[in-house]
């Protein structure tokens, strides 16, 4: 059974450079092979360029189009895995990685793969759930409404960028959970604070202990160097959808790689 990578491209026009990038780096440092599959959720207008950019790189893609339009609507489309249909069949799948654009793979992609996962969200750590990208006034609300519900605010969070997990209904589950808190939270008036969906991906998971951060720990980084090698995912985080921020260190960093490797190949 295959595995599957998806990735959400909306709202920017500009995010196809990242996801190039993205996708180059896919192809000639994690090895990405026929057991993989590539599906890019996006919007008509990027359908095109796009495709003929995967078809360009000889990597099996799906292309499913959304036409979302707003910097949330674009955030929240990564749980929307699970409510696809026409082309796309979640039942050929055995695992599903999400990868936000603003990723460069490095090493055997994989290799992230390899697991016998549970039935949970596994991401890279992150923080902690008493500050405000990670759900803090969440959970404090939640505490509120009983007093049996407790967490230490010093509990560990994870970044949303990167999501192994399993396919199954338990996930499935947690993914709608987490959009109806999101759709509640907006008709009640309430604004979502930094980050969008991060906050009420980890109150979600966090409250059910449906998280690992542990198993991809040394396997992703959010804050990558140049010089350090040993990590599959490199996640350029921050900057929240500052493109030209984004761009310029993705490409030093993608330059950098094809260097070593173009050097690397001379000294054959």
């Amino acid at each position: 059974m295959k595995n599957l990578i998806y990735m959400c491209v909306f709202f920017n026009k500009k995010y196809i450079e990242l996801t190039k990038i993205l996708l180059k780096s896919l192809k000639l440092f994690g090895k990405i092979d026929n057991s993989i599959d590539v599906l890019i959720m996006t919007n008509d207008d990027f359908k095109i360029e796009l495709s003929n950019f995967c078809k360009s790189l000889n990597i099996s893609f799906k292309i499913q189009v959304l036409n979302k339009i707003t910097i949330e609507e674009s955030k929240i489309s990564r749980y929307e895995i699970f409510r696809l249909k026409n082309d796309i069949n979640l039942e050929d799948y055995s695992q599903i990685l999400y990868l936000d654009i603003d990723i460069i793979v490095q090493n055997d992609i994989k290799e992230i793969f390899k697991y016998d996962l549970l039935e949970k969200i596994y991401a890279k750590d992150q923080g902690d759930i008493g500050g405000n990208m990670y759900g803090s006034i969440l959970f404090e609300e939640w505490m509120k409404e009983n007093s049996n519900n407790y967490i230490d605010k010093k509990t560990r969070s994870f970044c949303s960028g990167v999501l192994l997990f399993k396919r199954c209904d338990k996930v499935k589950e947690l993914f709608e959970k987490t959009l109806r808190h999101l759709s509640e939270y907006k008709k009640l008036g309430k604004k979502c604070g930094p980050c969008i969906d991060q906050p009420f991906l980890n109150f979600n998971a966090i409250i059910t202990n449906m998280y690992d951060i542990e198993l991809l720990k040394d396997k992703i980084t959010n804050s990558p160097c140049i010089y350090s090698k040993k990590e599959i995912i490199c996640h350029f985080a921050g900057n929240t959808c500052v493109f030209d921020v984004k761009n310029k260190k993705m490409t030093h960093f993608y330059d950098y790689r094809i260097k070593e490797l173009n050097d690397e190949t001379k000294s054959f």
